[in-house]
């Protein structure tokens, strides 16, 4: 028969009974959880409430958005733009589904539905010909408040844009020309007048 002695030093038993302490206290705390687990899973949930505040951001164009009436679900309103409801839960758990509904609502009945260039474009086209004036396309853009046009041929095919600031620099230009000659003028008036 094999006697077999294990011995055990300081060094060897330190890290095995710390193992042991770490052991125990997850177990401990694994029993807790499931306890609580437990507990919270038989108790009846408890209604609440969950106040929610819209607002469009100012300054964007979401002309289709009408927070009044997507809130009058939850007996929620207030203005098109800014609104308010209180949503009743059965459970805290459905607030996500309720904030969901809410934006995947907003997405298909008000985003998807924002107006197109087609909606507000201007026809006829309001253009300039090659043969106007500087003075005739300034007009242009003081009275129909506009910065660019589209400049069209005989047959009303685009040929080029012309900007308000185009129109202006020009129109600089033009001036500073008329101010060199008559100052030239004056030059030669001077020489005459002084020979």
């Amino acid at each position: 028969m094999n006697d077999c002695k294990v011995y055990f030093t300081d060094t060897t038993i330190a890290p095995l009974i710390q193992f042991v302490y770490f052991y125990t206290d997850m177990e401990e705390q694994r029993k807790w959880e499931a306890l609580r687990a437990e507990i919270e899973g038989n108790l009846p949930s408890t209604p609440s409430t969950m106040t929610i505040i819209g607002r469009v951001k100012a300054g964007v164009n979401v002309r289709n958005v009408n927070l009044n009436t997507l809130f009058q679900q939850y007996n929620g309103g207030g203005h098109p733009k800014a609104a308010s409801c209180t949503a009743k839960l059965e459970d805290e758990s459905e607030a996500k589904e309720v904030l969901q509904g809410l934006v995947d609502e907003v997405i298909d009945s008000s985003l998807e539905q924002q107006l197109t260039v087609g909606d507000f474009m201007q026809s006829p086209v309001l253009s300039a010909k090659p043969t106007m004036t500087e003075k005739q396309v300034e007009d242009l853009f003081i009275r129909y408040d506009v910065r660019a046009l589209p400049v069209v041929d005989d047959d009303n095919q685009v040929i080029g844009l012309v900007s308000y600031k185009e129109v202006a620099a020009a129109k600089m230009r033009l001036i500073n020309k008329q101010e060199k000659r008559i100052r030239q003028m004056e030059k030669m008036a001077g020489k005459l007048c002084s020979a």
